[in-house]
């Protein structure tokens, strides 16, 4: 090997070092920040917008709250229902954060009346209105409380 052959082998790696140098400190500002974001919580109140889909005369969602944790949001609160008969009832829930919903499993909660016997549901994403849709089966035509909890992913 020549001796330029030799110092241009070297120039390589010096390069390759300090490439990989970089990238080690990429990575590392990459992960501090991600464990910043996970210890410190995105939290707030918001009033959900509810919209009618299916099975009722009206239904207004009371300021709830929410919690941000990573890419996941989880949301709890409370909305006043009237279905218009009994059966399949739906209800559609704005999001605190916005989410490009992909699959109904991307967001996933519960809903029950606390003052109905039996009546509770299920909480799903809405990925054609990027939104929480509640299902349940109404038993009950008279205007009540449903409180809900549900989880989704930021995407």
């Amino acid at each position: 090997m020549t001796p330029e052959q030799l110092l241009q082998r070297i120039e390589r790696l010096e390069r390759q070092v300090n490439d990989m140098q970089l990238a080690s400190q990429i990575s590392y500002d990459s992960e501090q920040a991600l464990r910043t974001r996970l210890d410190t919580p995105e939290y707030g109140i918001f009033t959900p917008t509810a919209t009618l889909v299916t099975n009722l005369d009206s239904g207004s969602a009371s300021e709830a709250q929410y919690l941000r944790v990573g890419n996941m949001v989880i949301v709890s609160g409370v909305i006043t229902i009237n279905p218009t008969a009994t059966g399949v009832t739906r209800l559609g829930l704005s999001l605190p954060l916005s989410s490009g919903l992909i699959a109904t499993g991307d967001c996933a909660g519960t809903l029950c009346a606390d003052t109905v016997a039996s009546e509770s549901g299920v909480i799903f994403a809405d990925t054609t209105n990027a939104r929480a849709q509640a299902t349940w089966n109404a038993t009950n035509t008279a205007a009540h409380d449903m409180h809900y909890i549900y989880m989704y992913r930021l995407i």
